[in-house]
């Protein structure tokens, strides 16, 4: 798989963003502390023409997670290599390969790596436009982070008390 490869060469850091969204790695939001390595790619939102919906690839390195947050619109989410699981609303439940999870909007989860290898999970979203609202740091000094896919394209919000961050 072309995308996996290309984003499983990336180091773990807070966030890169290209301005042309497409089919590839085009973004990187990663998170990097004690417990928390991921990185992720949004190839079909609003800013890229879909309507009703959006699709996130992401990959989480063993023995890390991708954080606990929420995202406005219900997500399923397929492992596609790897051992994860996944916590929605404080329930538990191990995945493999195959393996789905349902996470009904702002709804608090996270997905762990309990796996020796790279966790690489697809996401679906059924919502075009979105905001993921991250409940611990992922960007230095920051306690609370919103990122959001959007029709103008993607942006990060971040702070305590909430400040814009960045966008593109």
């Amino acid at each position: 798989m072309r995308l996996a490869a290309s984003l499983s060469e990336r180091p773990c850091s807070w966030v890169s963003v290209r301005q042309e969204p497409k089919l590839t790695a085009s973004s990187t939001v990663a998170t990097s502390g004690a417990s928390l390595c991921s990185r992720a790619d949004f190839p079909l939102y609003a800013a890229t023409g879909t309507t009703a919906s959006a699709i996130v690839y992401f990959e989480v390195e063993p023995g890390k997670r991708l954080g606990l947050h929420t995202d406005s619109a219900q997500d399923m989410m397929l492992v596609l290599q790897g051992e994860a699981e996944a916590e929605v609303d404080g329930a538990r439940a191990r995945l493999g390969q195959g393996g789905l999870a349902l996470v009904p909007a702002m709804v608090p989860h996270d997905v762990h790596n309990v796996g020796d290898e790279v966790l690489k999970v697809i996401g679906f979203f059924a919502g075009a436009a979105l905001v993921h609202h991250f409940y611990e740091p992922l960007i230095p000094r920051v306690e609370v982070a919103v990122f959001t896919h959007a029709w103008a394209g993607k942006g990060v919000l971040a702070g305590a008390p909430l400040a814009v961050a960045a966008s593109a």
